[in-house]
């Protein structure tokens, strides 16, 4: 019978790590794929854009603008 230190032996890289993610942009042609360790979605804002409607103003959901992705990639 196998112990836990005979297994973790036969691992490759010592198995996987928490800190380590795989990013994968598909494009066409080719993807982009790249391991990182810190990644974080970005925010956004929806900007109001002001709608005459009978005689009232009315506050429309206008352009989506996004803050940058802040990413730290391993080489």
């Amino acid at each position: 019978m196998s112990s836990i230190n005979e297994f973790k032996a036969n691992l490759l890289g010592a198995g996987p790590r928490a800190n380590r993610f795989r990013v994968y942009i598909p494009r066409t042609g080719s993807a982009i794929e790249f391991l990182c360790k810190t990644a974080a979605l970005p925010g956004q804002t929806i900007a109001e854009t002001p709608v005459n409607f009978r005689g009232m103003i009315v506050k429309l959901a206008g352009d989506r603008t996004f803050t940058n992705w802040e990413v730290a990639i391993y080489n």
